[in-house]
């Protein structure tokens, strides 16, 4: 400004006064300061140097840097010693900017030969980066100005043409591109982690607790023995200096599934028993099961779960159960068994009998202890069934009879038929099915007993439901459900007729979800019963708790207990599968149960304070709470998974508060509402349909 009104006052008097005037054309002196990298914690000098420095009788120089990055000694800064009484000092602009103000003026102008040293800034580097900036705007220009003997300020415009800016910055690393590496390595693996070369600089790796670090330490590449924890690897490059910014690269080992065992089921079941059950337990980060059975065993289902269905071969082996992930398999879970061997039952030679007579049956065994007992069927054909060799009433139709051979030791049974054909008397039929019940997908033998008539037989079989025919005396078929199957018999003569019905066993329906508590308060519960209702077709039930550190489950058929690890709080999942002969279901949807602690004193009566509506919902629906006092502090919107999907944060609500929730977005299905309560939780179902 001040130089602005001194062209003005300039041209005012020449134009108005006639006189002539001496112009502004000497140029000022030219300005520098350096360019500076520093390691943090340095203090380093700045020399501002001159050239074009003649005749020169005062002087201003201010120069603005960023306090964060650089700060100013100015007892350790020095002129020139040719300027006497000069001056310099910092104070603040704005913000982290500060300005350093520098003075001089003598009555005796000074020249310095170029590039002279006119003050040494003395400047401690803090980190970062800044500019030491002449500033030749403010106050008019007057803030940086150069003046002649006379006062008269010199030329110094263009700024950039006579200020030369300095710089200072970070003599630090800078922090190294991405590291290239495996996320997700399996546990016990040997990996190597990359970042690229940067010239002049070391390296300085970490890996996460419990890795090993094998090599590659200061280099670009490391080798690493992956551990079972999850965390980073990171590396910084390094210099004199020191270490700069690190770069990291977040890893989550696979971990080794966990060992499956033991073994559970019969270590001596019966040789050729169809549909015996062994299970282990569930193997944390596992993701598949395999089973080996001993040699002329079958697994008939099951396999790659933790319980398979199996019938028992006549060899003795070992039962074993591996749990596999990508990373590769557990210790192997084992069982010794060795089966027993069942009684060979021989029911005699078929006989031929004239119509009306009776006979006697020859029953004998093999094998097993040598202790038998004896059943023959059908019953009712038979004196006494229950001998070894039973005598048979007068017989009028030709039978098919049954022996079942029990060793009194093992209790494992042997099997064999006969038949006693009736010749003679009238036309009749009398049909059978062996086996009978039998599983869905197994055939069945049908046998049509005829005698009487003329001996010369045609045979048609039907059955209900329609689908099935055949004109063969004895035919094989395999039913998808029990049927009903019709034989009719003709002798040229006359026809007879007789049915019998195949029960078909299928495999047992899938059980309901468990009843038990939504919630358990462990200060005050320590076990809990879980029921479900009988399920049809079903021999026997399997439960399954998790996770396993939830506590330890017992069941009986439909009911279940729990008995609660005092040390877990979170949501446990109950669910069922049913079992027979043929098979297992699928299991249950799961029972959650929320186990918390919970204190306090006297009865809680926070469940009569809150209201949810509607119930069920189509995805909206309303919480209201009113109570006394300010009691409840957070509310949690939970899937039957245990699956968090929504919730109002920690704070402490009023004693009148209500929240609308929208689920639209989620599953249908139940859902838990959980309330914390500083006297206790509250947790209620919401159905969203």
């Amino acid at each position: 400004m001040k130089r602005n009104l001194f062209f003005i006052l300039l041209f005012l008097i020449s134009e108005f006064c006639g006189m002539p005037i001496r112009t502004l054309a000497t140029n000022a002196p030219t300005s520098t300061i350096g360019t500076y990298t520093i390691c943090p914690g340095v203090t380093f000098t700045a020399p501002l140097t001159v050239t074009n420095f003649t005749n020169i009788g005062s002087f201003t120089l201010r120069i603005e840097y960023d306090s964060t990055s650089v700060s100013f000694n100015q007892s350790a800064s020095s002129f020139n010693p040719v300027f006497s009484g000069a001056s310099i000092n910092s104070v603040s602009v704005s913000g982290t900017i500060k300005k350093i103000m520098i003075a001089w003026a003598s009555t005796t102008p000074q020249s310095l030969p170029d590039g002279s040293t006119l003050v040494t800034l003395s400047l401690n580097f803090l980190n970062g980066s800044t500019d030491l900036a002449f500033n030749n705007s403010s106050n008019g220009g007057g803030d940086c100005e150069y003046a002649g003997p006379n006062g008269i300020p010199l030329n110094d415009i263009p700024t950039s043409s006579y200020y030369f800016n300095g710089h200072a910055g970070s003599a630090l690393p800078p922090q190294p591109p991405p590291i290239a590496g495996p996320v997700n390595p399996c546990q016990g693996a040997s990996v190597n982690y990359t970042v690229a070369e940067a010239s002049g600089m070391g390296y300085q790796w970490t890996v996460p607790a419990g890795w090993t670090l094998t090599g590659g330490q200061g280099t670009t590449t490391i080798a690493a023995i992956t551990g079972s924890s999850a965390g980073s690897v990171s590396v910084a490059y390094s210099n004199s200096c020191g270490n700069g910014p690190i770069r990291t690269i977040a890893v989550s080992p696979l971990l080794l599934p966990s060992f499956p065992g033991p073994v559970s089921g019969p270590e001596h079941p019966c040789a050729g028993v169809i549909g015996i059950g062994y299970s282990i337990n569930t193997s944390s980060n596992a993701t598949s099961y395999l089973w080996i059975v001993p040699a002329s065993w079958t697994i008939l289902s099951g396999q790659n779960t933790t319980s398979i269905l199996v019938t028992a071969g006549s060899s003795a082996g070992k039962i074993k159960a591996i749990a596999s992930n990508s990373c590769g398999n557990s210790d192997t879970a084992s069982l010794a068994v060795n089966p027993i061997q069942p009684p060979v039952g021989n029911a005699g030679t078929n006989q031929v009998l004239g119509y009306g007579s009776s006979t006697t049956l020859n029953g004998s065994a093999t094998g097993g202890s040598g202790s038998y007992s004896w059943h023959w069927e059908p019953a009712s054909f038979l004196i006494n069934p229950d001998v070894q060799d039973p005598v048979t009433i007068n017989l009028t139709n030709s039978i098919l009879f049954n022996l079942t051979v029990t060793d009194q030791v093992s209790s494992c049974t042997g099997t064999s038929q006969v038949l006693i054909t009736i010749t003679g008397g009238p036309l009749s039929v009398t049909t059978s099915a062996d086996p009978n019940p039998l599983c869905l997908g197994q055939s069945v033998q049908l046998f049509a007993l005829v005698s009487g008539g003329t001996g010369n037989y045609n045979y048609s079989w039907s059955s209900i439901p329609p689908g099935f025919t055949s004109t063969i005396q004895n035919p094989v078929t395999s039913p998808s459900s029990t049927t009903i199957y019709i034989v009719s018999v003709y002798d040229g003569f006359a026809t007879a007729g007789d049915s019998v019905i195949v029960a078909v066993i299928p495999l047992p329906g899938i059980p309901s979800r468990p009843s038990g508590p939504d919630s358990v308060n462990l200060e005050v519960t320590t076990t809990s019963w879980y029921t479900i209702n009988a399920v049809p077709s079903t021999v026997s039930y399997i439960w399954h708790l998790t996770p396993v550190e939830a506590g330890s489950l017992t069941w009986t058929d439909t009911v279940a207990e729990v008995t609660w690890n005092q040390a877990f709080i979170g949501l446990a999942h109950i669910k069922v599968k049913t079992v027979n002969s043929c098979g297992e279901s699928a299991w249950s949807d799961e029972k959650l149960t929320l186990v918390d602690r919970t204190t306090g004193s006297g009865s809680y009566k926070g469940e009569k304070q809150v209201l949810i509506y509607p119930n069920p919902c189509s995805g909206r629906f309303n919480i209201s709470i009113v109570s006394e006092c300010s009691e409840f502090s957070e509310i949690f919107i939970i899937d039957y998974t245990g699956k968090i999907v929504a919730s109002t944060g920690n704070f402490l609500m009023p004693p009148s508060f209500e929240k609308e929730v929208d689920l639209g977005m989620n599953a249908k299905g139940l859902y838990l509402v959980l309330i914390k309560s500083s006297r206790g939780n509250i947790l209620r179902k919401i159905e969203v349909h």
